[in-house]
């Protein structure tokens, strides 16, 4: 009886048993639906966004607006541990306060940072303070003068001071303008006296002597003034100063002083700087490219 009685019992378990492991199976297959669901949701979420985004920052070394967009995420998720990679951005880019001011918020923020970052910002914060501390390094000296090369004195590079020595030389344009006064004081003392070596006789015509002493160069025209008044034999000599000898005196007779003066001013020889040596071409290197340099007596 036992032997028939148990196949019978056992005939509904064994239809049951195919849709108990589809119902087994099912719940485990759907198990991880509402996990994916929330990976996703994380992965579109803003915080995500500004993680991505930062994280593409530092690869293109846009420091600066990489911490922007983790101080975005950090606005979302209100994570202390995006201060701590805050900071470490700012060292990078010597934004020396804002990454103080960043590893002290993640050391204010977290309840129980890892023992290894706790270490890491307090050893940033340190060496802030100590930096703080020191005075300005003052500018390094300028470098030292190139030295001297065989015979010829040398500046920075290939740039070479060529020797140069002084020599008596004239000063040519002094000369011109002394032989231009000169002349020109001159020539119209010697149109006026040839001009009136003819009307001589007249009453109202100079002497023969004040009109003759105007050839004289330079001092012509003033022996003129004096010799005319000096040898008058008409009586009151006043109005012939005013009307020969001022005129001739403060006329030709001062342009031809001065121009003889500017010229015995520019004959007299001066020592002057002169290049002692030919034309050079000096070739020369320099990071932006090369060249000649050229020297000599111009």
């Amino acid at each position: 009886m036992l032997g028939r009685a148990l196949p019978g019992r056992l005939a509904p378990a064994a239809r049951l048993a195919p849709v108990l492991c589809a119902a087994v199976l099912t719940g485990l297959v759907a198990a991880p639906a509402p996990r994916a669901e929330a990976a996703e949701a994380a992965a579109d979420s803003p915080v995500a966004a500004h993680l991505q985004r930062a994280n593409q920052l530092v690869g293109q070394e846009q420091l600066d607006a990489a911490c922007a967009e983790l101080e975005a995420a950090y606005a979302g998720s209100r994570d202390p541990l995006l201060w701590l990679r805050i900071g470490r951005l700012r060292l990078r880019i010597k934004q020396l306060e804002a990454a103080q001011a960043a590893l002290q918020r993640f050391l204010d923020e977290s309840p129980a940072p890892h023992p290894a970052l706790k270490a890491e910002a307090q050893r940033a914060l340190h060496e802030l303070s100590q930096k703080k501390l020191q005075p300005p390094q003052p500018p390094p000296p300028p470098p030292p003068p190139a030295a001297h090369t065989e015979g010829t004195m040398s500046l920075y590079h290939d740039l070479r001071l060529l020797p140069i020595e002084f020599r008596p030389q004239r000063d040519k344009r002094l000369l011109k303008i002394g032989v231009g006064l000169l002349a020109g004081g001159y020539l119209s003392a010697v149109v006026v006296s040839l001009g009136l070596a003819t009307a001589l006789d007249q009453p109202d015509a100079p002497s023969a002597a004040a009109d003759y002493t105007l050839l004289i160069p330079v001092v012509g025209p003033l022996v003129s003034a004096i010799v005319a008044p000096a040898i008058n034999d008409r009586g009151n000599a006043r109005p012939l100063i005013s009307s020969w000898s001022l005129p001739w005196a403060l006329t030709s007779g001062l342009v031809q002083v001065a121009g003889f003066a500017v010229l015995l001013r520019g004959a007299i020889p001066r020592r002057v700087p002169v290049l002692v040596t030919r034309l050079q071409l000096l070739p020369y290197a320099a990071p932006g490219g090369g060249g000649l340099w050229a020297g000599g007596t111009f």
